[in-house]
């Protein structure tokens, strides 16, 4: 390996921690609460009409959005204001992965060790151990996690 791949590589490896849980809150922070060891990749996450709560081991691609707004869409236009109260709940259980370019809008409870597909729109709740796709997601799979651990 020549010493300019040594060095990329070196730099690649420091920066990572700086380029992962990249995120911005559009709404109030306190209604955001994220567990232990996630990687956020360039994450949306609005919480004007509702919480969002994440689990531990979480890992989110790119161009995600997690969206709880809500408007009043029967107000004239110019009207229309965010229901900030509206229970539109978010739950991204443990282990769960969401790859890139995915639209989740609540209210949803997306459970543990699931796998949200690449571009797909999450509109309803998400088995645990299950992989969803499409827009709206569906449920393709269900997996069978296995531990690693010798039995």
């Amino acid at each position: 390996m020549k010493w300019i791949d040594r060095l990329w590589r070196r730099a690649a490896l420091r920066l990572q921690k700086e380029l992962y849980n990249i995120y911005y809150v559009h709404g109030p922070r306190e209604r955001l609460t994220m567990g232990k060891n996630n990687r956020l990749a360039n994450t949306l996450f609005n919480t004007r009409s509702g919480t969002i709560r994440i689990g531990d081991d979480v890992i989110v691609g790119h161009n995600v959005s997690v969206l709880t707004g809500a408007h009043d869409y029967e107000q004239p236009a110019g009207l229309r204001r965010t229901l900030e109260d509206a229970g539109r709940d978010i739950v991204i259980e443990d282990g769960v992965w969401i790859a890139s370019n995915v639209t989740i809008i609540g209210p949803v409870r997306i459970g543990a060790e699931a796998v949200v597909s690449a571009g797909s729109v999450v509109t309803r709740d998400v088995e645990a151990r299950s992989i969803v796709a499409g827009v709206p997601a569906k449920t393709i799979r269900t997996l069978q996690i296995n531990s690693g651990l010798a039995a």
